[in-house]
């Protein structure tokens, strides 16, 4: 066993860099990146499919504050 690793025979997980998350592209960048590395096979498909999940949680997290940016800015145009 190798220090530093608790599981016989796996490798320690590569170091990956993630772009910036507090975008839209960003998000959709590495969404793009994760569904590419698990159809190629270098990320095991449950791993893929949990960080999908939480980049779509960040992207909808995003529509929203969006939304309600622009929601308050035509409010205060109509005066409320």
């Amino acid at each position: 066993m190798t220090a530093g690793n608790d599981m016989q025979g796996t490798p320690p997980p590569k170091k990956v860099r993630v772009g910036r998350l507090d975008t839209l592209a960003g998000v959709r960048a590495e969404l793009g990146r994760v569904y590419r590395e698990s159809r190629r096979g270098e990320m095991h498909p449950n791993i893929g499919t949990k960080l999908a999940f939480i980049l779509q949680a960040l992207q909808k997290s995003i529509e929203l504050e969006v939304i309600e940016q622009r929601l308050k800015a035509l409010e205060e145009r109509a005066g409320k």
